[in-house]
């Protein structure tokens, strides 16, 4: 099969990591924040109505910074826009179905070139640009996932070479994602069985008087948060609206996986839940801190407990959590 433009690492494997500059992720993430930042009323560096920023929302702001002809350092190709689409949109199977989840638009892609914050996204979805290797940790311990855990039965790839990439860029999408729900011979129960935690029916757990808080990055590149509320949802209308009453969901905008990202990602979430259970103050913000390596360091805002989201009071700093409140977007 001949190959389509692109660069290939010695392997004859497409170097992913060449798809996208730090320069153009973050002229992408510019682009973003440029259509949502004020979504929530202060342009601020920080996309708290994220559930606003929407495809149809930034768009137009990708297509202003598209290059008009040739690719050049400061604009972005139309093929890139086109790529950031789809992986936002999420990965479907040929009827559109969503496989997992579409992904929500943040500020998080990308950063200020040169600064370690912006590495987080790129480092599992592509891996660092100036390497001659592919070494996303999507191909590195991703491929090793997709092969040896998550189908059945498992299939032995190697771990160096060309196997990685070509295992990942030879999934189909139309009969392989049936093998999450396969069983065979040893394997007796399927990998959906046990290693998906989306049960919505948690009465059980609500019963014996269980107490969950989820902090989650909205620039996760490897959980999407947009699946997490789908899943807070369900649970909230199985139980009458009032899944609140045990779960609460904090969103972290700009946050990657864990920790990073121009984000606040500082914040003592076990407190909150010892309050909770231990002294039944039911957490309605956590208040977070910017890093060091942030866009602001020291900031504080508060995580706001699922639907809320941070809004400016008004006046006072923007720097400092207590002239914010939560409230619905």
């Amino acid at each position: 099969m001949a190959k389509t433009a692109g660069i290939y690492d010695r392997f004859g494997e497409p170097l992913l990591n060449k798809t996208f500059t730090d320069e153009d992720l973050d002229l992408a993430a510019q682009a973003i924040l440029g259509a949502c930042d004020a979504l929530d009323g202060l342009a601020d560096g920080v996309i708290d109505n994220f559930t606003g920023c929407t495809t149809e929302v930034v768009a137009p702001k990708l297509a202003a910074v598209t290059c008009k002809g040739p690719k050049r350092n400061n604009c972005i190709s139309a093929a890139q826009v086109a790529a950031l689409q789809k992986i936002y949109n999420g990965a479907t199977d040929s009827k559109g179905e969503l496989l997992y989840s579409n992904w929500a638009w943040d500020r998080g892609i990308g950063g200020k070139i040169g600064e370690s914050y912006n590495q987080g996204w790129r480092m599992w979805k592509m891996g660092q640009y100036d390497v001659p290797t592919n070494s996303g940790i999507i191909e590195t311990m991703g491929s090793s996932a997709a092969s040896g855990l998550f189908v059945t039965p498992p299939v032995q790839v190697a771990t160096a070479g060309a196997a990685p990439v070509a295992y990942l860029m030879g999934i189909d999408f139309e009969k392989d994602p049936a093998k999450l729900d396969a069983k065979s011979g040893e394997y007796t129960e399927a990998v959906s069985a046990f290693m998906m935690a989306n049960s919505t029916d948690l009465s059980a757990f609500k019963t014996h008087g269980g107490k969950l808080v989820i902090v989650q990055g909205v620039s996760d590149p490897v959980f999407s948060i947009q699946d997490t509320i789908r899943w807070w949802n369900t649970v909230n209308r199985n139980n009458n609206s009032t899944a609140s009453d045990f779960i609460r969901l904090f969103a972290v905008p700009g946050m990657n996986h864990c920790a990073g990202g121009p984000s606040t990602d500082q914040f003592d979430a076990f407190s909150a839940m010892v309050n909770w259970v231990e002294k039944s103050s039911a957490p309605e913000q956590i208040v977070a801190t910017a890093g060091a390596a942030s866009p602001w360091p020291g900031r504080t805002r508060p995580l706001c407990v699922y639907p809320m989201q941070s809004r400016y009071k008004g006046s006072g700093s923007i720097e400092d959590a207590t002239n914010f409140t939560c409230r619905l977007p």
